[in-house]
């Protein structure tokens, strides 16, 4: 793969005829980082310049994580170092990387931190200009050093270079709470040292998420369980590092049942739209506004986007009209579907009742994306398994109308042997999208991306084995325990193995499974000998008839 890599750059600097404007992109995708050993959790964002700046997750160099990230010209061309320039440059560890657009050609990534060394984790981050070289202190800018455990860093950006990060903080020890920090361009913390409290009330905290004010401030929201259930609430900060709503947080839905994975949205008014996934009836995907104020302005505890059947797992963006749009994986026909809609400001649904379907093949398809194209329209992409052989990436993209501009249920992005997965997505501004993954092709896990046109090609299915199994947790993160859901095309028992940060394996579970689909395994948050684990970021790893899938899951107290 890097032989093919070097190929390219040296053709770029060779004057030839003038090609097509994607003439760099290949079919089933372009690598972007085949290093040795395992790379994933791929996001990407945009370079300001036509192409794309993506940053993972990468372990070449054995058990330790770190962060590194590639820039591609919007003909596929990679400007930076082979396999990615290495971002968290220090000692230790570093995963789950955000990163969004400076408004130039820069970007800035944040991630979570092991270099302090024990039990604390700390949260990261760093600002790499076009030519690909670091603009902050080596190994990245403290933005949280606290006691414990800091995790999941969410980030927007502040309009003026720098941006806003939240993540959940373990620093009072008896329950996790939620913080927020603002860096700007140069670097430079601009609020209270490790970050200002956005919420330390009683209960978890946890799976904060950020929209920018439109004023250089921003709105947190978390889902909260200081009554006793999982709660929605929201909390905005100014650009000077002020709360700006009722102490700890105003209430987004306080129903019955439990809410989890808020996502917020800019409205362009100062306030935000939020989506949430909502077990108050079976499991539903719910809406609410919020004004700069932190009123509620739809019908109380939020606005129904979905009918019959499961539906969860949401992503949202803003719409460009002060609305949103609201795409979630959906089980009303049968498996999991994909779907979308999108909301006005007065919180009225646009599209079709109940959501727009954007993929109805058989089999399942998970972890949709959704990216807005500004004008009311969206590019998507999942991870599917309609080939009833693993999981492959599919995309589609839908106008203002609510209209499938694509195949019917998408456009194939890469059906390689190996699984692809963990899927992002975004609009290239000409009617097509740019998307990066996981993928497992080679012997190794690398990270390809690829940009698809406003006519996508047909990609062959190549024959051979894959993985025929999907899995995910949900809640996560959780406290007292939580579900393992595993689809498999294949009637065998299924092993679940857990894994601590430190690669020792903590709990093994099994199911008989006496028929293919869907299997259900509770996981308490215990170990082999019945103790509690301790708070912390924990893969797993689903088996069936010698296929496997992957996953992470946070645990908290």
């Amino acid at each position: 793969m890097r032989t093919v890599w070097a190929m390219l750059l040296a053709l770029a600097t060779i004057p030839t005829v003038p090609q097509p404007a994607l003439a760099a992109w290949v079919p089933n995708g372009n690598p972007v980082c085949s290093a040795f050993n395992t790379q994933n959790a791929a996001t990407l964002t945009s370079d300001g310049a036509g192409g794309v700046i993506i940053a993972w997750t990468d372990f070449r160099t054995g058990d330790t994580a770190f962060v590194y990230a590639q820039r591609l010209t919007a003909s596929g061309l990679p400007l930076w170092a082979i396999d990615g320039l290495h971002v968290s440059t220090s000692i230790g560890g570093a995963d789950e990387p955000q990163i969004i657009s400076d408004g130039a050609d820069s970007a800035i990534i944040v991630w979570s931190d092991s270099r302090s060394g024990g039990s604390q984790i700390d949260i990261y981050a760093q600002r790499i200009n076009g030519p690909g070289v670091t603009q902050w202190t080596p190994g990245g800018v403290a933005i949280c050093t606290a006691a414990n455990y800091q995790l999941t860093p969410k980030m927007v950006g502040d309009g003026v270079g720098g941006a806003i990060i939240t993540w959940y903080d373990w620093r009072n020890a008896s329950h996790n709470d939620v913080y927020v920090q603002r860096v700007n361009s140069a670097g430079a913390v601009q609020w209270t040292g490790n970050g200002v409290p956005m919420c330390v009330a009683a209960g978890n905290q946890s799976s904060p998420t950020i929209a920018s004010d439109g004023s250089s401030g921003a709105i947190v929201t978390w889902w909260d369980e200081r009554s006793g259930a999982a709660d929605i609430h929201a909390q905005r900060v100014s650009a000077a590092g002020a709360p700006l709503w009722t102490l700890d947080g105003v209430v987004v839905c306080g129903s019955l049942g439990e809410q989890y994975s808020p996502k917020p949205v800019s409205d362009g008014a100062g306030g935000a739209i939020i989506a949430w996934e909502d077990l108050r009836g079976d499991a539903d995907v719910y809406a609410q506004r919020l004004n700069g104020s932190g009123a509620a302005q739809w019908a109380v505890d939020g606005v129904v986007l979905t009918g019959a059947g499961f539906q969860g797992a949401c992503d949202a963006d803003s719409d460009g009209s002060g609305g949103a749009l609201v795409a979630w994986i959906d089980d009303r026909v049968s498996d999991s579907d994909v779907y979308v809609q999108r909301v006005n400001a007065a919180g009225v649904p646009q599209w079709t009742a109940q959501g727009v379907a954007l993929c109805v093949a058989t089999s399942a398809q998970s972890s949709v994306r959704v990216d807005s194209e500004g004008t009311g329209g969206a590019v998507l992409a999942w991870q599917d398994y309609r080939s009833g052989n693993g999981s492959v990436v599919y995309a589609q993209r839908v106008n203002a109308l609510g209209v499938v501009q694509w195949a019917s249920n998408g456009a194939a992005v890469s059906q390689e042997l190996g699984d692809q997965y963990g899927a992002d997505v975004l609009s290239d501004g000409a009617n097509g999208a740019f998307v990066c993954w996981t993928d497992n092709r080679a012997p190794a896990t690398d990270i390809y991306a690829t940009r698809i046109t406003a006519a996508p090609a047909s990609v062959e299915t190549p024959s051979g084995p894959r993985s025929r199994i999907a899995c995910s947790a949900a809640p996560n993160p959780f406290r007292q325990g939580t579900q393992l859901r595993i689809d498999s095309a294949d009637a065998a028992p299924v092993t679940v193995t857990i894994v601590d940060a430190g690669g020792r394996v903590v709990r093994v579970l099994t199911s008989p499974a006496s028929s293919a689909g869907r299997h259900t395994i509770a996981f308490d948050g215990r170990d082999e000998n019945g103790l509690v684990l301790p708070i912390g970021v924990y893969s797993y790893r689903a088996t069936v008839a010698g296929s496997s899938a992957t996953g992470r899951m946070v645990v908290l107290r």
